[in-house]
C-alpha cells in the first residue's frame, strides 16, 4: 500500500471534493463522493496521491452507484402515447372510394 499522504493534501482534497458537490447540487445534480475520487484516481492528476489513499481505506460499499440512486431512478407516470408505438407505421387512409368507376 502506498504511504499516507500528507494531511495538508488531504485537507486540499477534502476542499475540491467540497467545491464539487457544491456544483453539483447548484446544479440540481445528485452527488457521488466515491466516484468523483475514482475519477480523481483513474486520472492520475493533481490528487491522485489522496483519492487513491482514501479509496483504499475506506470500504467500497460506502456509497451506492448513481444507477441504484432512487432519485435518478424514478418510474415515469406518464401514460403511453395514444395510437400505439411511434415505431408503427400507421396505415394509410384509402382516398379512392369509387374503386369501381374507373371508366
Amino acid at each position: 500500500m502506498a504511504p499516507a499522504p500528507s494531511q495538508e493534501d488531504l485537507d486540499e482534497l477534502q476542499r475540491e471534493l467540497d467545491k464539487r458537490e457544491a456544483e453539483s447540487k447548484a446544479a440540481g445534480l445528485p452527488f457521488n463522493r466515491a466516484a468523483l475520487l475514482r475519477r480523481i484516481a483513474q486520472s492520475k492528476g493533481r490528487f491522485y496521491d489522496s483519492a487513491e489513499f482514501i479509496l483504499k481505506s475506506e470500504s467500497s460499499s460506502a456509497q451506492p452507484s448513481a444507477y441504484f440512486n432512487t432519485d435518478i431512478a424514478k418510474e415515469q407516470t406518464r401514460p403511453a402515447v395514444q395510437g400505439g408505438s411511434r415505431f408503427q407505421k400507421a396505415a394509410a387512409a384509402d382516398e379512392d372510394d369509387d374503386d369501381d368507376t374507373d371508366d
